[in-house]
């Protein structure tokens, strides 16, 4: 299962991001990216999700696919 905060973690390292950047991007609050990444937000919407990933150019689908 893909944990939410480590892949965008993940995704702001390779694309050498800050999270306050990229909340600027997603148009989503620091305070709720930081909040994901960190692990106190167990459950954001689809609609957040779907904002972030688009802010890093990646699709639903890309974001939880499962690298092993």
């Amino acid at each position: 299962m893909i944990n939410l905060g480590e892949r965008l973690k993940e995704l702001c390292e390779e694309r050498h991001i800050s999270m306050n950047e990229f909340a600027k991007l997603s148009g989503v609050p620091a305070s709720t990216v930081k909040n994901i990444i960190y692990g106190n937000s167990k459950n954001p919407g689809i609609e957040t999700v779907a904002k972030l990933c688009k802010a890093m150019g990646v699709s639903l689908a890309e974001f939880f696919e499962e690298k092993y």
